[in-house]
């Protein structure tokens, strides 16, 4: 298809064939790769704010997740803590004797 543009003034045009030919291209081929790019810009724009959009919800995803991890492993600690206090065991022996009774349950599986 073409497409003809009218009525340019002679600096233009000289200003548009200095910089194909630093380009090292025609004028013609300067002028389509500069529609090309001037029609796939909203579309590259477009898919860029969709692409953003998306990280930025899998940021707040992850933030929320780390949360919820930090908050789970304050109650752990706590639930440790009140093992060791009632059953009068030393906080640091509890992970030893729970990783003992977990080996022993998944053995008898």
């Amino acid at each position: 298809m073409e497409i003809k543009v009218r009525n340019l003034d002679i600096q233009t045009v000289k200003t548009i064939d200095q910089l194909a030919k630093n380009k090292g291209v025609s004028r013609n081929k300067f002028l389509k790769d500069l529609l090309i790019s001037v029609a796939i810009n909203p579309q590259v724009k477009d898919e860029k704010d969709k692409v953003e959009m998306t990280l930025t919800k899998v940021a707040d995803a992850l933030e929320f997740t780390h949360e919820r991890l930090k908050s789970l492993e304050h109650n752990f600690e706590n639930i440790l803590l009140l093992i060791a206090f009632t059953s009068r065991i030393e906080f640091n022996e509890i992970p030893k004797i729970l990783d003992h009774y977990i080996t022993e349950y998944e053995e008898g599986d």
